[in-house]
């Protein structure tokens, strides 16, 4: 591998539930945009979590709605507190996070520059892969990447993803149909609070999480977890 370090790049987005269905579609590339995409190459993507996960998400968002107005209708009896329990049960189901302007589910992607991919040695058939891209004059781009390198870049995404967000990824698939590889992941962090009012609630918090609660921390973590691979963070967003 190269001694020279290419900027990885690690994005974060926002999400509401009613995106799910959006993204899946996207992932199962049956819709969306798909103009940078060569379907022909689609079979070589790869899910290790979630082939399919709107839905299932959808119904964990709803038994959790369920579950914290049961608890609530509980809390108030425990405290005798029929009036408050009737006109909690009349409001019905309420959404299970902080209302804010960001949904509470995250969505990340996870590449590096196009040319940390690129093979160097191309005496071996066997470590090529091809991809194809579009300059700035419209004119077609052709890249002959290493199988190898990408699969440094697997490996260290799926330790990073394993080792940061246990039992919190719905959804994590590397996609190698587009001009560069990359990792989408869909990322669901719940935490659960108690008092006497409400109960126990269970709620979709990202925060919950430090390095969702602290973009600064993901960074250097990830810039961490990264170098070891010959990849250093080279940009960071969300959204």
């Amino acid at each position: 591998m190269s001694e020279k370090k290419h900027p990885i790049v690690f994005r974060l987005a926002s999400l509401f539930p009613a995106a799910l269905a959006r993204i899946e579609m996207h992932a199962k590339r049956s819709g969306g945009p798909l103009e940078n995409i060569e379907l022909q190459f689609s079979h070589r993507n790869k899910v290790y979590v979630g082939q399919t996960f709107a839905e299932g998400m959808r119904e964990e968002i709803r038994a959790m709605k369920q579950l914290n107005l049961d608890e609530e209708i509980a809390a108030c009896m425990a405290r005798k507190r029929k009036k408050e329990a009737a006109l909690r049960k009349e409001a019905g189901l309420i959404k299970p996070w902080y209302g804010n302007s960001q949904g509470p589910i995250r969505e990340a992607i996870v590449t590096a520059n196009c040319e940390y991919f690129e093979a160097e040695d191309r005496s071996d058939p066997e470590d090529l892969l091809v991809t194809y891209g579009v300059d700035k004059d419209g004119g077609e781009v052709v890249h002959i990447l290493s199988k190898t390198k990408i699969a440094a870049f697997e490996e260290a995404t799926l330790e990073f993803f394993e080792q940061n967000f246990p039992g919190s990824v719905r959804h994590l698939r590397l996609d190698l149909d587009e001009e560069v590889p990359h990792f989408h992941a869909v990322i669901f962090v719940t935490a659960e609070k108690t008092n006497k009012t409400r109960g126990t609630q269970r709620l979709i918090q990202p925060s919950a999480n430090p390095l969702l609660a602290d973009y600064e921390l993901l960074q250097d973590v990830a810039g961490e977890h990264y170098c070891v691979f010959q990849l250093m963070l080279g940009r960071f967003s969300t959204g």
